[in-house]
């Protein structure tokens, strides 16, 4: 029976894999919405046969090899040890339940039954004992289920039916009997459930589909009737679901899906018709789901996973799409669940994991598929455009432009045919419009514009005559917009802006006149809008912004105005929009957004300090709620005017990507949806239906670690109220997680250690928190966390600490020092009457002393030789000169506190247009700090391939430290400059922020991308922040030696000071300011007067011209 049961199932994988190639190209799949997780991302296994969440909130996931545990961020996998019996027995996991205890129960291929307890992780094992009736009936289980009363049902491959009472311990089984109609009719188990009647239905593998009423002990069959459409479509049942309203519904290998009705006897099947789309994918039928909407999902083989609507019949159709990494990951589905915050899991068998985040949904995403001519021609979005009658025009760059119609889903390419002058001009598209006419203008890179006749289907082009007035003045094209009175005005890349009269074929040309105030600021346009009154606004690159009266053909120009708050703050214009209130929104090159209040002339800038994503702002749209919607290089934001406040989404919420392309942006005709396209495709969303994922998830401490070496406990963290540590524990640190799983990297975190942080520290999505040096005492460590939304556990986690003083500083401790003290007053008369006795032998002593002096002054003749040599040694492996870099000037200064320092300080010269710049500070000072500072030297000129990635060249350094530096750490920021495209890409360890002082506007950057100190800790992660840069920046690189500089009255020199005195002293050149500071600072402290530097000072400044 067996053998032939395993020939039936290799049938149904072979017949699933069969219909995956020969009939899922013929299904309309829906968009691609999923993120794939599996080996890559750290499952132990392809093949996901349950899913689950724990009571805690974790995901566990069985697999063909071991259990899984998931946070979100890692996996912890459960295998089967045979040295150990407090594992899993198998690693091969069919079934994963858990009961209303919060224990899980595991069965395996071979192995029997497990029973976990995912907080204490013990484990139990069940299997069958041979001669034990008392014992389970068979090690192969297919299906586990609890029932109302807590007793555990198994199913199992061959061994029938089990009912286990874990408090009795007592085993009850229920198998076929030949020949008896009231027993089991198969022992080969698929699905076990109960109904709200408490009467089970056991669907089987051969024998059909039982109803068993346990307390009558009486058994019915439901088998397949060979031409009785109203009978069970297959006695091979895989799986099955009993839904609210009593309807159950069976899953068939091979023969589609059944709804049957109890109450009126009355069977329905669902099959696979190749030749209609609208219909279940496949008939195997593998996993089925009914999750939080209402929404029944049902998974096959070989058909991928299909959505279902009982109540229209209609179907929809997930598949796997290999020129799609966010398609279904695999055909053959295996599971489904849905967890606390509505994000929906899909196991498959060989594809992982596919997660659902349904606010992905929301963004729908076209794309180019390879292979496919059904789908957008070229990723490169430039233009998006929705004529009259809803049809989708979207110009691309060097794809030409696609037609697509949304309700049919058919794509139509148009491109150039060199040899075919009724052709499109040119692939490169940037401007897309539809005149009053119903003509289409598209603008192009390289040819000018295209007039298209869709009605003839003709194409005209317009482009650039040099020996003709009367033409374009350029073929590039940026912008093309009809202003009210039928005109067509095009803003061109170095020909000025063009004015064409369709009605007389006449061309105007406004160029600008450096001679003429009142002409175009720039022949270099980038946008172009026409307000309510009729006057055009103009955006420009590198010039700002233009309007134009075109009744009084005058212009008025509005730029960067140098210590004016009160005026545009970046002179490059990617995108305007006006709304209502008359107020002009303008999308900026790497000044943000600005906002132009015109009545009052009232400027009011926003940037990345405000919540913007990015400084680049491509597109500007609003929606019905009143938002504003921007395009940027780090994905899109939606911008509440009233309030204030900035909602940012990137890739991993379902965008094409995080870089969006100017020029390419619409909201749809009737208002309700909005468009944004970029380098991969183009977003169409629905702004009412984004909405914000207000799960609070729940946070947890998951390990506390000395040093960098965790601390097992025989319970978890939250079950312990307190850890002590002793005062030799320098260093340790807590991890902890928010298990909200719809977008992991956006889940943010706070901590606190109360008796030390006097505030919260708000680490991003950072999920550790490192101490050192703790002061003996009584501490509470708490964290808090949110969800990708923002939405935040604000009672979190906590646990507490003792940290026992050192001997010395212990209550006996003082008291002995009282004893002590008393001890020493009653015997200071003693050793008076003494004194006179011991300078008579002083006396005698000193001829001695002085020959000892002379031999000391030796040695310390010999020492500060050889610190005057390490000095120079140390000197020498610094940079002896600066580097020279375009549009950059380098001014270095360094003071060592002792003969020898810790600091020091590098530079990676790629180019003359590139440049690493790298500060270190080892702790401590001396010989023993300049030793480790050496070993920085090596460790970076390691580096020079990854130059461009602070974030690289940070780890990877930190793994040349780690365990070599041991009771010294060192600090550090690493600077990397592209002064061709003017920007800073940034990244520290533990050091003071990188600061950009940028003197056109009065304004301090402060860059402060943090990590761990290099050395303690093995795996430290470290992350980028860019910033563009501009003309006039001064950028400032130094060792805490400056801010920790402390005058006579013990008060240091601070950072306020430091910026204050960068401020004042913004005129001075690098060298002259770095000179200039050098002696502020030494006067300051008292140096002048003979007091010290407490601190090794490094100081790198760096301005941009």
């Amino acid at each position: 029976m067996k053998q032939k049961y395993y020939f039936h199932c290799m049938i149904i994988l072979f017949t699933g894999i069969i219909f995956t190639c020969l009939f899922t190209a013929g299904l309309h799949a829906q968009t691609s919405i999923f993120e794939r997780v599996s080996l890559e991302q750290g499952l132990s296994q392809s093949s996901v046969n349950s899913i689950l969440q724990d009571d805690r909130g974790y995901m566990w996931f069985a697999t063909q090899e071991g259990l899984n545990k998931y946070d979100g961020y890692n996996f912890t996998i459960f295998t089967y040890d045979p040295a150990n019996k407090n594992s899993l027995s198998m690693n091969f996991i069919i079934a994963l339940i858990k009961d209303s205890k919060g224990d899980l129960w595991i069965g395996t291929d071979g192995g029997g039954l497990n029973k976990f307890n995912p907080v204490t992780e013990q484990w139990i094992r069940f299997r069958n004992e041979p001669g034990n009736n008392n014992s389970l009936s068979n090690n192969y289980i297919q299906a586990i289920y609890e029932d109302r009363e807590g007793a555990l049902w198994v199913g199992t491959n061959g061994g029938g039916l089990e009912r286990f009472e874990e408090a009795k311990s007592e085993w009850t089984h229920y198998q076929n009997e030949p020949g008896n109609a009231n027993s089991l009719s198969d022992n080969h188990i698929r699905a076990i459930y109960e109904d709200k009647d408490g009467i089970y239905w056991i669907g089987t593998s051969g024998g059909g589909l039982n109803r068993f009423d346990r307390r009558k002990g009486a058994w019915r069959h439901y088998r397949n009737k060979p031409g009785d459409p109203n009978s069970l479509s297959s006695d091979f049942i895989t799986t099955g679901y009993i839904d609210q309203s009593g309807i159950f519904w069976i899953g068939t290998a091979g023969n589609g899906l059944n709804r049957f009705d109890p109450e009126k006897d009355e069977w329905t099947v669902y099959r696979n018709d190749p030749d209609n789309p609208d219909t279940l994918s496949s008939d195997f039928i593998s996993a089925l789901y009914k999750d939080k909407e209402g929404i029944f999902w049902v998974g096959t083989l070989g058909g991928g996973a299909n959505k279902f609507n009982p109540e229209s019949g209609e179907w929809k159709h997930y598949l796997s799409n290999a020129n799609d990494l966010n398609s279904l990951s695999n055909n053959n589905v295996l599971s489904f669940f849905e967890d606390n915050a509505g994000v929906f899991w899909i196991g498959t068998n060989g594809g992982g994991l596919s997660k659902l985040e349904k606010a992905r949904v929301r963004w729908v995403h076209y794309n180019h598929r390879a292979g496919e001519s059904n789908s957008l021609n070229n990723n490169d979005v430039r233009a998006i455009y929705e004529d009259a009658s809803g049809i989708m025009w979207i110009g691309t760059n060097g794809g030409g432009v696609d037609r697509f119609d949304r309700v049919t889903g058919k794509w139509i390419h148009y491109i150039n045919d060199t040899g075919n002058s009724n052709s499109l001009s040119n692939n490169n598209i940037r401007s897309i419009c539809e005149d009053k006419d119903g003509m289409f203008w598209i603008g192009t890179w390289g040819s000018g514009v295209d007039k298209y006749d869709r009605k003839e289907k003709k194409w005209i082009n317009y482009s650039t005559d040099p020996d003709n007035e009367n033409s374009i003045s350029h073929n590039l094209i940026r912008f093309i917009y009809e202003d009210r009175d039928g005109l067509l005005w095009i803003g061109t890349w170095g020909g000025g802006l063009n004015a064409f009269d369709r009605e007389t074929g006449t061309w105007t040309h406004y160029y600008n006149d450096p001679d003429n105030p009142n002409s175009v600021s720039t022949d270099f346009i980038f946008s172009i809008l026409e307000d309510e009154e009729g006057l055009l606004w103009i955006g420009t690159w590198g010039s700002g912004l233009n309007k134009y009266d075109k009744k009084l053909r005058k212009w008025t120009h509005y730029n960067v105005e140098a210590n004016n708050s009160n005026s545009l703050n970046n002179s490059g214009i990617a995108s305007l929009y006006k709304d209502n209130n008359g107020i002009l929104w303008i999308g900026t090159w790497g000044g943000g957004l600005n906002k132009y209040d015109i009545a009052a002339d009232k400027w009011t800038h926003y940037t990345t300090e405000n919540g913007l994503p990015n400084n680049v702002v491509y597109g500007i749209l609003n929606d019905n709620r009143g938002n504003i919607w921007l395009s940027t290089n780090r994905g899109l934001s939606k911008f509440n005017p009233q309030e204030e406040t900035f909602k940012n989404y990137d890739v991993n919420d379902g965008l094409q990507g995080n870089e969006f392309n100017s020029g390419a942006f619409l909201k749809s005709k009737n208002g309700s949806e909005l468009f944004f396209g970029g380098l991969n495709g183009f977003n169409a969303f629905y702004p009412d239906t984004i909405k914000d994922n207000l799960h609070i998830p729940p946070i947890i401490i998951t390990s506390f670690k000395k040093y960098d070496k965790e601390v097992k406990y025989d319970r978890p963290l939250s079950d312990i109220e307190s850890i002590r540590l002793s005062y030799k524990t320098q260093v340790f640190s807590f991890s902890f997680v928010a298990l909200d799983y719809a977008n992991p990297m956006k889940n943010q975190y706070a901590y606190k250690l109360e008796g030390f942080d006097k505030e919260w520290v708000y680490s991003g999505n950072r999920r550790f928190a490192p101490y050192m040096n703790l002061d003996g005492g009584n501490y509470v460590f708490r964290v808090k966390g949110s969800n990708n939304s923002g939405i935040w556990n604000e009672e979190g986690a906590s646990i507490n600490i003792k940290v026992d003083p050192p001997p010395w500083k212990t209550w006996w401790a003082y008291s002995l020092y009282i004893v002590i003290g008393v001890a020493s007053a009653s015997g200071y008369a003693r050793i008076k009457s003494r004194e006179h006795a011991r300078q008579l032998e002083a006396k005698v002593k000193e001829l001695e002393r002085e020959k000892l002096v002379a031999m000391q002054e030796k040695k310390l003749l010999a020492i500060h030789h050889e610190l005057e040599t390490a000095r120079k040694i140390q000197s020498f492996i610094l940079p002896q000169t600066m580097p020279d870099i375009k549009n950059l000037n380098i001014a270095a200064r360094y003071i060592p506190m002792e003969a020898v320092a810790g600091d020091f300080y590098e530079f990676l010269v790629v180019d003359d247009s590139h440049l690493g710049v790298l500060v270190a500070d080892v702790s401590g000072h001396g010989v023993p700090a300049a030793l480790i500072s050496s070993m920085v030297k090596v460790a970076i000129a390691a580096q020079a391939h990854q130059a461009a990635d602070p974030a690289s060249v940070l780890i990877a350094m930190n793994a040349i430290f780690y365990g070599k530096v041991h009771e010294q750490f060192i600090t550090a920021a690493y600077l990397y400059i592209d002064a061709e495209k003017r920007m800073l890409r940034y990244c520290g360890a533990g050091h003071p922020p990188l600061l950009v002082w940028r003197k056109p506007q009065q304004r301090m950057y402060e860059l402060m991308q943090n990590g761990l100190i290099l050395g303690p800790f093995p795996s430290s992660r470290y992350s980028n922040v860019e910033l563009e840069i501009e003309k006039g920046d001064r950028i400032f690189v130094y060792t805490d030696g400056i801010i920790e500089v402390t005058n006579g009255s013990e008060e240091m020199f601070g950072k306020d000071r430091f910026r204050e005195f960068i401020k004042d002293n913004d005129r001075l050149s690098a060298d002259r300011f770095a000179d200039t500071f050098v002696q502020h600072l030494t006067e300051w402290s008292g140096k002048a007067s003979g007091i010290a530097l407490n601190d090794d000072l490094t100081l790198i400044i760096i301005d941009v011209f």
